[in-house]
């Protein structure tokens, strides 16, 4: 009989074959597995992840500023910058070559919905690349949630299985159209 993760692969003592990557934004998100949550099975074949590191954990870890899963894995959003109505970019850092998919939560309304995603079956290869992204002069201002998934496999959605890559989840904040006003070097806004 199969086990959570791996894709249901038991292997000895009940552990799975090959651990899964999960995220750690708030569960309105979907994160947990019982949430439908995102999880990427760890392929020793083909290792391609977001950063240079990836983790496995047994269900998503939700925290309120997606540190849940804080470990050196949390590495593939190197910056954001995020205007309402304005330029904007994120900057990540990918290894392989695999497909990006990402998300932003615009409205602030605790899920990823429909215009929401900024990176959509986005062929990458190892290295650092900025991503122009388009967002709407009606977005709320103020600290919210990114999504990135990064997997062989088309079509990824912001919740469910992935056969192989990385999920991490970041927060970021949303500013005003003025240039430079929140440039995101490290990993840490402040969701007060």
């Amino acid at each position: 009989m199969g086990v959570e993760g791996g894709g249901g692969n038991g292997g000895p003592g009940g552990l799975p074959l090959c651990p899964d990557d999960l995220g750690d934004a708030p569960d309105s998100f979907g994160t947990l597995r019982a949430s439908g949550g995102a999880f990427h099975t760890q392929n020793p074949i083909n290792a391609v992840r977001l950063g240079l590191t990836v983790d496995t954990e047994p269900d998503g870890q939700p925290s309120p500023h997606a540190w849940g899963d804080l470990n050196p894995d949390e590495d593939g959003l190197v910056g954001s910058d995020v205007h309402a109505g304005g330029a904007s970019s994120i900057t990540v850092r990918t290894t392989g070559v695999a497909l990006l998919q990402a998300w932003i939560d615009f409205n602030q309304n605790g899920i990823w919905g429909p215009g929401e995603q900024v990176a959509t079956n986005m062929g990458l290869g190892t290295g650092i690349t900025v991503i122009p992204i388009t967002v709407a002069a009606g977005a709320v201002l103020g600290p919210t949630y990114m999504r990135m998934r990064y997997s062989t496999n088309i079509g990824v959605m912001s919740g469910g299985a992935a056969t192989d890559g990385e999920v991490e989840d970041h927060a970021v904040r949303i500013c005003p159209p003025t240039p430079d006003c929140c440039r995101r070097v490290a990993f840490v806004v402040d969701l007060s």
